[in-house]
C-alpha cells in the first residue's frame, strides 16, 4: 500500500501564538489542526479554553480548547441534535470503555469526538449506514445491523487478548451472501501514532502466529510504539473470528490524506502483512476525505458538508499563513504587544 503524500507548510511561531496554539511537540500537520481549529473556534465566537501545567499547577489559554461552559453546552459538536446523543452514549458506555469525556467535550482536536460526529449518524439511521458502507466495501457490508462505539467484545477476557483494547467503532452487518460479519474502525485526526513498545505478552505472540496474515509474526516492529495499535486491534479482530463471534471481518483505519506521519505508519504496518488485499489480510487504510465524501454522496451532506469544512478543509490555515507572510509580524518574527495579549 503506497499513499501519495500531500503536506502541510510549516506555521511560523508567530502566527500559532497570535491564536494560542503553539505547542513545541506538534507534527507539521497536528500543528496546522490545532490552528484550523482554533480559527474554526473564533468563527464560531466561541472564548478560548485554558490548560493546566501538571508541573506547576498554573493555567494558559489554548486556542483548540472549548471554556468548560462551552463545553457542557455540547459547542464541540457540529450537530446539536448529536449532543443528546452523545451523552446516551456515556451513560451506556460498555464497562470498562476509555473514554475522556473532558477531551471529548472541550478538546476540539478530539479524534473520538470526530468518530462520534460521523457515526453517530449512522447509527440512527442503518438504511444511511448500509448505503454507505455497503458502497465502500462492497464484499463485506451487504446489510448494516447495528452500530457500537467504543466497543470490545471483551475487556480483559482471556479468550480474546485479555487487555483492554478496543474500537473507536464497531459496525455489525451481514455479507451480501449472508455470513456475520464486522468493521473494527479507528478514527485518526491529528495524532501521530507513537508510545511505549508492546512487553512481551503471551496472548499476543499466540494470536499474531494463529493470525496467518503477518511475514513475520514474531518481529519487534509490530510490537512498536508506531505500529503497536493497529497491531493489537487487529489481534483482536483475530480473536473474534477464531472464537466465532463473526465469522469474517476487517479492520478499517480513517486518517486525514495529508497527516503524513500517520500514512508512514499505516504502510509500515501494511508491508507488515502478507498480502495487500483487505479481504484477505483483513486491514484497510482509507483517506478520511474518502469517507467524507462517500457520505455525502449516500445522501447524507448536511453530516458531510461541516465535517469537511471544520476538520479537512485547512484553506482557512493557508490564508492565515498568507496574511502573516505579507507582513503581520516584525522581521524577527516576535510577537506584537497586542499579539501578546
Amino acid at each position: 500500500m503506497r499513499h501519495d503524500h500531500s503536506f502541510v507548510p510549516l506555521l511560523p511561531e508567530a502566527l500559532l501564538r497570535r491564536h494560542r496554539c503553539h505547542e513545541p511537540t506538534d507534527t507539521r500537520f497536528r500543528a496546522a489542526a490545532r490552528l484550523a481549529q482554533s480559527l474554526w473556534r473564533e468563527q464560531q465566537g466561541l472564548p478560548c479554553g485554558r490548560v493546566t501545567n501538571p508541573d506547576t499547577g498554573r493555567h494558559r489559554p489554548l486556542g483548540s480548547r472549548l471554556t468548560g461552559a462551552a463545553a457542557k453546552a455540547g459547542a464541540s459538536f457540529l450537530d446539536p441534535t448529536l449532543v443528546p446523543l452523545v451523552r446516551r452514549e456515556l451513560a451506556w458506555r460498555e464497562p470498562g470503555a476509555v473514554i475522556e469525556e473532558r477531551r471529548l467535550w472541550g478538546n476540539l482536536l478530539s479524534s473520538q469526538a470526530l468518530a462520534f460526529s460521523l457515526f453517530l449518524p449512522l447509527k440512527r439511521d442503518l438504511a444511511l449506514a448500509t448505503k454507505l458502507l455497503g458502497g465502500l466495501f462492497p464484499d463485506l457490508v451487504g446489510i448494516v445491523t447495528g452500530i457500537l462505539l467504543e466497543h470490545s467484545p471483551g475487556r480483559g477476557h482471556p479468550a480474546l487478548t485479555a487487555d483492554r483494547t478496543a474500537f473507536d467503532v464497531l459496525v455489525r452487518c451481514t455479507t451480501p451472501t449472508g455470513r456475520r460479519a464486522f468493521l473494527a474502525i479507528e478514527v485518526k485526526y491529528s495524532e501521530a501514532p507513537g508510545g511505549a513498545a508492546a512487553s512481551p505478552y503471551p496472548p499476543y505472540d499466540g494470536l499474531s502466529r494463529t493470525a496467518g496474515i503477518y511475514r513475520d509474526p514474531d518481529g519487534a516492529v509490530l510490537r512498536s510504539g508506531i505500529l503497536g495499535q493497529f497491531w493489537r486491534q487487529q489481534l483482536l479482530a483475530a480473536a473474534m473470528l477464531r472464537q466465532g463471534l463473526y465469522e469474517t471481518g476487517r479492520v478499517v483505519v480513517l486518517a486525514p490524506a495529508p497527516n503524513a506521519d500517520a500514512w508512514r505508519a499505516l504502510e509500515g504496518y501494511a508491508d507488515q502483512l502478507k498480502s495487500p488485499e483487505p479481504a484477505v489480510s483483513g486491514f484497510e487504510a482509507l483517506p478520511l476525505e474518502a469517507f467524507v465524501l462517500a457520505l455525502a454522496k449516500a445522501g447524507a451532506d448536511a453530516v458531510a458538508e461541516p465535517i469537511a469544512r471544520r476538520y479537512l478543509d485547512l484553506s482557512p490555515v493557508y490564508a492565515a499563513l498568507d496574511r502573516h507572510l505579507e507582513g503581520g509580524t516584525p522581521p524577527d518574527g516576535k510577537e506584537t504587544p497586542a499579539d501578546a495579549g
